[in-house]
């Protein structure tokens, strides 16, 4: 994200996520995935099918197997979001008419597409309705933890879009110059304008999604490198999880494991710490002589 210059956003999304606990940056950034890719003009590339792979993934993991994403992760997160989301899918009924609202009860509404479910959760977090009164009733408030991830996960999904946004910016400009240097400075024609920019939005939406599956690599090597041996193991009578090979991977890479790192008795010193200040050794004197001893106190020196 650093490396990139994706941080630094408008509302602060993409930092927020990261300081979160894991199971909630799993959620928050699983939500913002999803959103970026139904919302936003999607290329088709590698990186945006291996950023939704990874990140089904593990929403799956901390549904199904939270002990494997994390040391006391919580299952009940995604539930709990996707509450949240099924309640901002729900037209409410207008005050006082009962009869449409019964009527809205037996006649179940058809099945929407994804990106029409997508589009709608996107409609209803971009522009809130205000809090409706209806003879001094209040609307029944979401939980705060599954309003708070709904919520950052779409200004974390903004933010990725505004960098999409900026680094397509910044490659039509470049695209441009180079094709007025080729041209000598005559103006450039409409079919090649067009072309520049659908070039330039095709490398904005590649920035965006590399950043999105480098940080899913990065969760993902966290989350193996995190999860405890014997879990590893009890998960080869059940045909094994992908976790396992990524954490056999970076064992075979030299990287520190968990259990690694819980029996290390030592921290390494960092720096010098004074090991490589030490005392001359009489015995590795080039001239020969005896090393000159200390004066005695109250003596004078020869």
């Amino acid at each position: 994200v650093e490396g990139a210059g994706c941080g630094g956003g408008r509302r602060g999304g993409v930092e927020r996520s990261l300081h979160l606990p894991f199971d909630e940056s799993v959620v928050v950034w699983h939500l913002a995935t999803e959103l970026c890719y139904f919302d936003h003009v999607d290329a088709g590339g590698e990186a945006t099918r291996n950023s939704r792979v990874v990140s089904n993934y593990m929403a799956y993991l901390l549904l199904v197997r939270p002990w494997m994403l994390m040391p006391g992760a919580r299952r009940g997160l995604l539930p709990a979001a996707y509450a949240e989301l099924r309640r901002m899918l729900k037209n409410p009924p207008a005050s006082g008419d009962e009869d449409d609202e019964e009527a809205g009860k037996k006649k179940k509404a058809p099945p929407m597409a994804m990106d029409e479910i997508a589009r709608k959760i996107i409609q209803k977090v971009r522009n809130p309705p205000p809090p409706r009164n209806s003879g001094g009733a209040r609307p029944p408030r979401p939980r705060k933890a599954a309003g708070d991830l709904v919520r950052n996960a779409w200004e974390l999904a903004y933010d990725l879009m505004e960098f999409s946004k900026k680094k397509t910016e910044q490659s039509r400009e470049k695209r441009l110059d180079e094709e007025i240097k080729k041209t000598a400075g005559q103006p450039v024609s409409n079919e090649k304008m067009v072309e520049i920019v659908i070039s330039a939005g095709e490398d904005g939406d590649d920035e965006m999604w590399k950043v999105i599956q480098g940080v899913w690599v990065e969760m993902l090597c966290f989350s193996a490198g995190r999860c405890r041996g014997y879990l590893h193991a009890a998960s080869l009578c059940r045909g094994g999880e992908y976790l396992s090979y990524v954490w056999l991977l970076l064992s075979y890479m030299g990287m520190e494991t968990m259990a690694e790192r819980t029996q290390r008795t030592e921290l390494p010193a960092e720096g010098d710490g004074g090991g490589l200040v030490t005392p001359p050794d009489p015995d590795d004197d080039d001239d020969g002589d005896e090393p000159a001893q200390p004066p005695k106190a109250g003596g004078a020196q020869p």
